[in-house]
């Protein structure tokens, strides 16, 4: 099961539609959003307990996190802010 980027309810991955909202949601904007959500609940969950552990901030792991999650979503929305720039 994958969650919906539009209203946050399950769905099956592959589905194209929504059950709930009703809304058409591609593959790909479903890879990435399970992407985002997954890379930061497993990140998340890192720095919690490695906080929790050491007793101090873990500035490397929120690091980690801005250069594989942050960075990359941030990439991926200039290219679509670009690329329905140019084509719509």
């Amino acid at each position: 099961m994958a969650i919906c980027p539009e209203c946050g309810s399950s769905k099956p991955f592959f589905a194209r539609r929504c059950h709930a909202c009703n809304e058409e949601i591609g593959f790909w904007r479903q890879t990435i959003a399970m992407y985002v959500f997954y890379s930061t609940v497993f990140i998340g969950l890192w720095f919690v307990v490695a906080s929790a552990a050491s007793m101090s901030f873990q500035w490397g792991i929120l690091l980690f996190y801005v250069m594989w999650v942050a960075v990359p979503l941030l990439i991926i929305w200039f290219l679509i802010f670009v690329w329905m720039l140019i084509f719509s």
